[in-house]
């Protein structure tokens, strides 16, 4: 999405039926380039939502049954370097410090696995970048950002 100081993002989430295990999917709102990370998300196989805190801690955000969608806002202002989080229409987080400081916001990211430090002007070695050993499927929907 555009550069800005202040975005909403909506989006929609579900762990599939069938899954039950394996890596969580992370949800980050990244800076300009992805180099940093100020808000973090993380859906688990079991369909618990934790925002992820400054300090590294996390707090249950939400959750649903497998095979039903969560909805969630992300309120982000990268002015007051804090967010708040709405999850299935219910305050979740509010005003929460970014996890890490970002002068702007520009992009969403989703991934399974670690946190790779790859971001900002860091590339990927071809060579070692592997796929995790059990795959875990989510389906996302319903993407939009705005003010």
């Amino acid at each position: 999405f555009p550069e800005t100081k202040e975005t909403r993002l909506t989006l929609e989430l579900m762990v599939p039926k069938q899954e039950r295990s394996g890596d969580p999917m992370e949800i980050d709102v990244r800076s300009t380039f992805g180099a940093s990370r100020p808000v973090q998300l993380r859906l688990r196989p079991d369909g618990t939502l934790l925002a992820v805190s400054a300090g590294g801690g996390t707090t249950e955000a939400g959750s649903a049954p497998a095979g039903q969608w969560i909805k969630v806002r992300i309120d982000a202002d990268a002015g007051a370097g804090t967010y708040s989080l709405t999850v299935n229409g219910r305050p979740a987080v509010l005003n929460a410090p970014f996890v890490e400081e970002a002068a702007n916001l520009q992009r969403i990211v989703f991934r399974t696995g670690a946190y790779r430090g790859i971001g900002g002007q860091k590339y990927i070695v071809v060579e070692t970048d592997r796929p995790n050993a059990l795959p875990t499927s989510y389906f996302v929907r319903g993407v939009a950002t705005g003010r």
